[in-house]
């Protein structure tokens, strides 16, 4: 395969690049198609050689975020859009009090 077949990610411990590669692997690439390199300055690259229609499902899955990044990455969207926050809010509210209050009259 080219070397433009290849999807690439830094990982700062060897324990974030093998759960990707486990990622991976369970996503259906193959473990011998995975590398983890030690990089000079404390990092670990991990790269994965795919076909060319594979290389996103790659890409997402080595660039996967923990739960915490995803909890930043909510907390950054209702910050830049606070309306539709709001409106989720509401709905989510009124939903909530729909149900409950139907079970109770029950």
């Amino acid at each position: 395969m080219s070397s433009a077949n290849v999807a690439r990610a830094i990982y700062s411990t060897r324990k974030a690049a093998n759960q990707a590669a486990r990622r991976l692997v369970d996503s259906g690439f193959a473990r011998n198609s995975i590398d983890i390199h030690e990089l000079e300055d404390d990092g670990f690259e991990l790269s994965v050689h795919a076909r060319r229609e594979n290389l996103w499902k790659a890409r997402r899955v080595i660039g996967a975020s923990t739960p915490r990044e995803y909890a930043t990455g909510a907390y950054e969207g209702v910050r830049a859009h606070p309306a539709v926050a709001l409106g989720i809010g509401l709905l989510a509210g009124l939903s909530l009090y729909a149900i409950l209050s139907r079970t109770s009259r029950e």
